[in-house]
């Protein structure tokens, strides 16, 4: 009894040692494509405000700007959020794009309202996880917005990817005037603000910083802000590694 108790003790002190040295697992990135003037987007995009405070998710709201033709300009709306939808759309072989469409660590795609179809392939991306090590920190410095940017792409091609950074925004309310969503109420969190790419063939060496600096808006709350970067293969849309800060 006593040594069966004491292989048990070893055995689970082995464990808890393995488990505590083991790097935590790199974020999953979610990007959801949405609208105001889309009537299934606001279901989307409550799902995506509840992913983007559990942890080990990045959550990221992209605006499309194709809807606004049809009654209502969304404020945060932006052709080239809709590029990056168009190219995602090329990268997953599919004829057009949709709203609401979430987007799970650039590999795949589903209907941004599908809790269920979410939430598995989150749970697939983090056990295929390949994380390429990128950290960032964020300050306010001047009327900028300093974000710096730290990468390790030992073992990585940086021809194959690029650096992407990106501000984001949240607690936005928007009274919806006209519209399918016309008399209601929006609210988003993790809107996407600006982005900015840069290839990593920019970094010197299998480590380098990157500092870039973005304007702040007068329209933006500082304390609301988040930078977040990405290193992703823009020909597959596969998002190898990621990390987030607020100023």
């Amino acid at each position: 009894m006593l040594i069966l108790a004491w292989i048990l003790h070893t055995t689970l002190a082995a464990t808890a040692t393995a488990a505590a040295a083991a790097p935590p697992a790199p974020p999953v990135v979610v990007e959801l494509f949405t609208s105001q003037g889309c009537s299934s987007c606001p279901p989307a995009d409550r799902l995506l405000r509840e992913l983007g405070h559990e942890p080990g998710v990045i959550a990221l709201s992209f605006h499309v700007d194709y809807w606004n033709r049809l009654g209502w300009a969304d404020p945060f709306s932006s052709a080239e959020w809709s590029r990056r939808q168009s190219e995602y759309a090329a990268a997953f072989d599919r004829a057009g794009v949709y709203t609401p469409q979430m987007v799970v660590a650039g590999a795949d795609e589903m209907v941004g309202s599908d809790e269920n179809r979410v939430r598995r392939a989150i749970a697939s991306a983090r056990a295929n996880a390949t994380e390429a090590r990128v950290a960032i920190t964020a300050r306010v410095e001047g009327g900028m917005l300093v974000a710096e940017a730290r990468v390790e792409i030992e073992n990585r091609d940086p021809s194959k990817h690029q650096l992407i950074l990106l501000v984001t925004e949240s607690g936005l309310i928007t009274a919806v005037a006209r519209g399918e969503n016309a008399g209601s109420t929006s609210a988003h969190d993790f809107v996407v603000r600006r982005l900015l790419r840069t290839p990593l063939t920019a970094v010197e060496g299998t480590t380098g910083t990157m500092t870039r600096s973005f304007d702040l808006d007068s329209e933006w709350r500082a304390d609301r802000l988040s930078v977040v970067a990405l290193i992703q293969d823009p020909r597959s849309g596969r998002i190898a590694g990621a990390a987030f800060a607020s100023p």
